[in-house]
């Protein structure tokens, strides 16, 4: 009973909007056929005078003639020897006339037929606002009929406070089990953060060593640089005196230049190592910066979910409230009128039903957040696992 009411309010409401569209379509016809009289009046008037050009440029109006005539060209002076001769050569070409009295009086009626179009179409549209009024009426009158039936029932406001009262617990219920996952979720988060932490203090303590030891073998290098200088400034001297002394410090110094080579490559190596650390420490610091943003927005769901549980408390007590009212009034009214009938089986059912829907649409955004922040969750450790 309850929906055919609302339905038919909801039809009356779109009833009265087509109307007040209809009269604005209406009232703008209205305007449009009202403009064109008066552009055919215009007309009518300019028709009323003929304009005669000249090749000169100038314009004259003749006020009592109704054609147009243009001259492209006049006659030429003739001579008085020659005008009979070339009386027979001359030839004149007759002018183009246009009669501007038929092309107005065509156009008048066709603004006309649209005139008389247009008044069809307010003559219709009278017709159907006239239908719609009626039908309006008959609903109105039917809405009335309805409100007088359902007086002597349970009123529609209980029913709709009790629904909601239940939709209200359930919303609850749901947005403490969310709130009990979000903030396991944030712990998990927390404990991420911390071990990256870590793992950062640790790897910056390992960049830090390793740079001691490339300052170590940079000094060791530059004094192999200097040691073989030395010698080779001693072999110059001694070139003649010492072969055998020669031969060995020969030696030596390819076992110093192998062991230049060496110490150049395991420099690079400390170099390449050195720049995948810094490449490791960027993939970390960027996936610490992710986490702080992942946090932040847990952190603003948290809030949103605890205001929007405050709020759902306070909507709660007030439908609270407003039942022990109610059962206070229906005391008062069973005491003085007798109790009630009561509800029929449909009505149950159509509650039952009722609440059977709101039960699954929050069933199925719970599982849609559950998703939501799985996904986030799967999505940001496959980040960190590449990163790796």
């Amino acid at each position: 009973m309850k929906s055919a009411v609302n339905k038919l309010e909801n039809e009356n409401q779109d009833l009265k909007f087509l109307n007040t569209q209809y009269v604005y379509t209406i009232k703008n016809m209205e305007k449009e056929a009202k403009l064109k009289s008066e552009h055919i009046l215009t007309l009518e008037e300019r028709n009323m005078n003929a304009v005669v050009e000249t090749p000169g440029g100038r314009r004259k109006n003749i006020p009592f003639r109704r054609q147009r005539m243009d001259l492209e060209s006049t006659l030429p002076q003739p001579s008085f020897s020659t005008t009979f001769a070339n009386d027979s050569k001359i030839q004149v070409e007759d002018p183009y006339v246009v009669d501007l009295l038929t092309v107005a009086d065509n156009q008048m009626q066709n603004y006309k037929q649209e005139i008389f179009d247009l008044q069809g179409v307010n003559s219709r549209l009278d017709k159907q606002c006239k239908l719609y009024k009626k039908q309006v009426e008959s609903r109105e009158r039917e809405i009335e009929r309805l409100n007088r039936q359902l007086d002597g029932g349970r009123p529609v406001e209980a029913v709709v406070k009790e629904v909601k009262k239940s939709s209200n617990n359930k919303v609850l219920s749901h947005l403490n089990i969310q709130v009990d996952y979000l903030q396991q979720a944030n712990q998990d988060l927390e404990k991420k953060i911390s071990n990256f932490e870590l793992s950062k203090k640790e790897s910056t303590e390992k960049v830090k060593n390793l740079q001691e030891r490339n300052d170590e073998l940079c000094t060791e290098l530059a004094a192999m640089d200097k040691v073989y200088q030395n010698l080779g400034k001693e072999k110059q001297k001694n070139d003649h005196e010492v072969d055998g002394q020669m031969l060995s410090l020969q030696n030596e110094v390819d076992e110093q230049k192998q062991r230049i080579v060496d110490l150049q490559s395991n420099l690079h190596n400390l170099k390449k190592e050195r720049d995948g650390l810094i490449e490791e420490i960027e993939h970390m610091n960027i996936a610490h910066k992710d986490m702080n943003i992942d946090k932040d927005n847990l952190l603003h769901l948290y809030e949103k979910c605890e205001k929007e549980k405050k709020r759902l408390a306070d909507k709660n007590a007030r439908l609270t409230v407003a039942e022990r009212e109610l059962a206070m009034e229906l005391e008062r009214v069973k005491i003085s009128k007798g109790m009630l009938p009561k509800k029929s089986p449909d009505q149950l059912r159509y509650l039952i039903r009722n609440l059977e829907d709101d039960r699954d649409h929050y069933r199925k955004e719970l599982e849609s957040l559950q998703k939501m922040v799985h996904q986030r969750l799967f999505s940001k450790s496959n980040i960190r696992s590449e990163s790796k």
